[in-house]
C-alpha cells in the first residue's frame, strides 16, 4: 500500500514539473 502511494505521488510531482515545463517554455517562447 505504502509503495501504491508513494509511486502515485511521484507520478502527480512528474506531471506537475512537466506542466510546469511546458507553461515557462510557452511564455518563454512567446
Amino acid at each position: 500500500m505504502n509503495f501504491y502511494v508513494l509511486g502515485f505521488v511521484c507520478t502527480l510531482a512528474t506531471i506537475l514539473v512537466f506542466e510546469y515545463a511546458v507553461t515557462n517554455r510557452t511564455v518563454r517562447r512567446a
